[in-house]
């Protein structure tokens, strides 16, 4: 029973829940006897307050139960019927649902993983522009640290109502933009079935380093955070020694955990309580809150505010598709469908177990994120340090290898019902833009991809770049985790320095700007009057005829200093009521405020899917389902999780071109006629570029361009452009790669190759072999500058293609031939005989 201290409020409490059981309104009581208990020296208005919140909380629990059973029994009664939209394959529906297919299908590329890529690069994109919008250089000190401090402080204020003296204008104006972009996500999400309440003194979402903290002991780690901490972490608390020491026991073995779970919402695999799961640690005061991030986060505020965007687009994601219990919803919709596989048809039901427990399950624990929590902090940072490394020696010529980008541009563009000559001319005028975007920044000595009116065209089109999120080996490496410390910094410059990361942002942007154009321009038509490409292209994100009418309905919109006019996912706010209540009748479903606002949210995320993921098409980028497939379950910080991601590098390139760009040729055609013309395109496309890519390659090796008349060259060439990518580089040298890797240890990733080298040294030094110096001076070359960079950054520059060009004619082939006299003849009769080329300069 309540303590006599607690009668005060009874009754209020029974004003305030008179629709609550008795035992609801003693439990309430309890709960008040706890407020004040832990409320000393608190006035009765302050008490009241709190108990005020905590009724409200308990009030608003049984409306969120309600909501989120009836958003559950939504989701999968859309995801039995999309599923059983698929004739008897219900293993390609459920893996439809969760990553995407290339078959043409309504809706078949509306998935989870779509649906989660979207809403991530919109909240990436929007807060990059906004605070672009505030200044020239506001973006470079947002990320370089520089205003942390002062940020933090102004994000501690914005919501409490406090003055902000003493905080820099553009710590505020930048403050202001992260605390908008925040408040997005936790209303997305709460919308999406999650419940979030608005807390003041928030900051981001916190970071915790579990190595920093295993490491520093629980004596350590207390000193550090209890003083820091504001006096509601410890309401309730009857022992402040294990309460804290539970914490830090979760902390540091990776098991976060919330202060319990938050009224409403149930269930075991329940993505809207996990999302929803309130703060364990309150900090008193800004200054605590930046302290603690320094010595226990992990990384600095620009890191942990993007982390942030990322865990709420997954959570948000998974919601909008499969409901609040999404785990749970799948695992019943799933159960049902074998249930009734069962009783009709054995095989197809074994079938379906075979991939639940295969493929599919990779790409649930994919979409929820699963397979990105490390088993071990230390094993995790240990792989990304040394494939990051492996970037750095060996990607330096990796924007040559690019060049090939120009055919699969053009030809996502033919898919999409453009000419050839349009489509080729677009790519090419993209290209060109690239390397005027790279010329820019060699003079302005800052990263500058388009202008600044472009940029925000790709921002309200929900498009963001690899330069702004940090995933700067995404192309290359399947893992797509962001890289740690010291080592980011090397890696961010030094893909910077060598042209990569302008090369791939900028002809993202460009081919994503031409799409958008594309449409725009074909939005005055009918759906049954746009080319047959665009028609199935927008059919695989669920927009029909219907859809595209109300879409254009608003109008295509203009942008000042960018021609042509965009279809852009906000203004689906625009379209007059009337026809969304008309659309929703015809189909009929009534035209409630939910239903309405839920057909403008769905218009929204099928446009700015469309705009995503064909972006990544574009311009190519492992997705969700190819990492899914190369990682398979596996998890960083795990032996066979490091295997497999240390394998996987360099590969991630071809793997998706072959799953993407191959499939929607072959499944995403009308016709077996249409889908070999198409393939035949691309391979004439890939074999052309790939030869202007080897030979570029050449060049900078001082190599004279192979014979093109030579059916092995062309060969070679369409690998090159094609599936084997930048790893041409180690498939057409010598039977060997250039710094002396065997063809096996470079199938097995570069890491094996460079453990193959090491052990061969070490071989040839106990046999006192005389190769021994020439073998590891050549090792010793190749990883100087990345050894350098993690020093001083701008020595990464050495590994790229134009500084190694040099280098190696001023000291690499002179060396070589001083540790073992006739190096450069012999290597010029190899080339001559294997590949019938001369060296430029002698």
């Amino acid at each position: 029973m309540p303590s006599k201290n607690s009668e005060a409020c009874i009754g209020r409490i029974s004003d305030a829940m008179g629709g609550a059981t008795l035992d609801e309104q003693i439990a309430m009581a309890n709960e008040a006897d706890r407020i004040v208990k832990d409320s000393v020296g608190l006035s009765e208005d302050e008490i009241f307050a709190r108990l005020d919140a905590d009724i409200l909380d308990r009030s608003i629990a049984k409306k969120i139960e309600g909501r989120n059973k009836a958003l559950n029994s939504i989701a999968r009664r859309n995801t039995e019927q999309f599923v059983r939209s698929f004739d008897g394959d219900p293993a390609l529906g459920f893996e439809s649902l969760l990553v995407g297919i290339n078959d043409v299908k309504m809706g078949s590329r509306r998935s989870v993983a779509g649906t989660q890529a979207q809403l991530q690069e919109s909240y990436m994109a929007g807060l990059v522009a906004d605070i672009e919008d505030l200044g020239k250089n506001a973006f470079d000190a947002f990320t370089s640290g520089e205003l942390d401090q002062d940020i933090a402080r102004a994000l501690w204020k914005i919501d409490k109502g406090d003055d902000f003296s003493g905080i820099s204008k553009d710590a505020l104006s930048i403050g202001k933009v992260i605390n908008k972009w925040q408040e997005k996500t936790r209303i997305d999400a709460n919308e999406a079935g999650a419940y979030i309440k608005k807390l003041p003194g928030y900051i981001t979402r916190q970071s915790h380093d579990m190595d920093k903290i295993r490491n520093a002991g629980f004596a350590q780690w207390r000193e550090t955070i209890e003083p820091l901490l504001d006096e509601r972490t410890f309401i309730g608390v009857d022992d402040r020694e294990a309460f804290l020491s539970s914490v830090h026991s979760g902390l540091s073995t990776g098991l976060h955990f919330g202060n319990g779970t938050v009224p409403g919402l149930k269930g075991t695999k329940n993505i809207a309580k996990s999302a929803s799961q309130e703060r364990v640690l309150h900090f008193r005061e800004a200054e605590g809150w930046f302290q603690y991030n320094e010595r226990f986060g992990r990384g600095p505020l620009v890191d942990t505010i993007m982390n942030g965007l990322r865990i709420s687009a997954q959570n948000t994601g998974l919601m909008k598709i499969l409901g609040p219990n999404a785990e749970g919803n799948y695992d019943r919709v799933m159960d049902s469908f074998l249930r009734e596989l069962k009783n009709t048809d054995n095989q197809a039901a074994i079938d379906l177990e075979k991939a639940r427990k295969g493929k599919l399950d990779n790409f649930i624990k994919q979409t929820t994120g699963e397979t990105n929590i490390p088993a071990s902090h230390v094993g995790a940072t240990v792989g990304q340090s040394v494939r990051a490394f492996q970037s750095l020696t060996k990607l330096g010529g990796a924007v040559l290898s690019s060049i090939a980008d120009v055919p699969i541009s053009a030809m996502e563009m033919r898919y999409q019902g453009k000419g050839m000559l349009d489509a080729y001319s677009g790519a090419l005028k993209n290209a060109a833009g690239a390397l005027g975007d790279m010329g820019k920044s060699i003079v302005n000595r800052q990263l500058t991809v388009k202008d600044k009116n472009a940029r925000r065209v790709l921002a309200e089109l929900g498009v963001s770049l690899d330069s702004t999120t940090g995933l700067f080996t995404s192309r290359f490496d399947p893992s797509g985790e962001a890289i740690p410390g010291r080592v980011s910094n090397a890696v961010r410059t030094f893909f910077r320095l060598n042209g990569l990361t302008l090369w791939t942002d900028s002809m993202r942007a460009g081919s994503t700007i031409g799409m958008a154009q594309h449409v725009g321009d074909l939005s005055t038509r009918s759906f049954k009057k746009l080319p047959d490409g665009l028609q199935d292209t927008f059919t695989l994100f669920g927009i029909g005829d219907a859809q595209w009418d109300l879409i254009r309905s608003v109008g295509a919109r203009k942008f000042d200093g960018v021609d042509g006019k965009f279809l852009v996912p906000e203004s689906i706010d625009d379209i007059d009521e009337g026809l969304l209540k008309s659309h929703l009748s015809s189909i009929n479903v009534k035209p409630t405020k939910f239903q309405i606002k839920k057909l403008r949210a769905d218009l929204k995320d099928s446009l700015r899917t469309y705009y995503v993921d064909r972006s990544q098409y574009a311009v190519i980028e492992p997705d969700a389902k190819v990492r899914a497939t190369m990682l398979r379950d596996s998890q960083p910080g795990t032996v066979a999780g490091e295997m497999l991601r240390t394998l996987a590098q360099f590969k991630a390139f071809p793997f998706s071109l072959v799953q993407k760009v191959w499939g929607r040729e072959v499944r995403g055609r009308r016709t077996r006629g249409s889908s070999i013309a198409g393939m035949s395109e691309l391979m004439v496309g890939s074999m052309i570029f790939g030869y202007i890519a080897m030979s570029a390659k050449d060049i900078a090796k001082n190599k004279e361009p192979r014979d093109p008349t030579n059916p092995t060259t062309m060969v070679a060439a369409f690998l090159q452009g094609g599936a084997a990518g930048i790893y041409g580089d180690f498939l057409f040298g010598q039977g060997v790669n250039r710094f002396g890797g065997g063809l096996v240890s470079t199938l097995a990733g570069p890491s094996a190759g460079t453990a193959d080298q090491i052990a061969k040294i070490y071989s040839k030094a106990l046999e006192g072999n005389p190769d021994v110096g020439k073998d590891l001076f050549r090792l010793l070359y190749q990883a100087a500058p990345a050894a350098a960079s993690l020093a001083y950054p701008g020595a990464s520059a050495l590994n790229a293609v134009y500084s190694k060009a040099v280098l190696d004619n001023l000291i690499y082939y002179n060396v070589m031939e001083s540790l073992s006299p006739g190096y450069k003849r012999r290597m010029e009769r190899r080339l001559k005989k294997q590949n019938d080329q001369e060296v430029l300069i002698r």
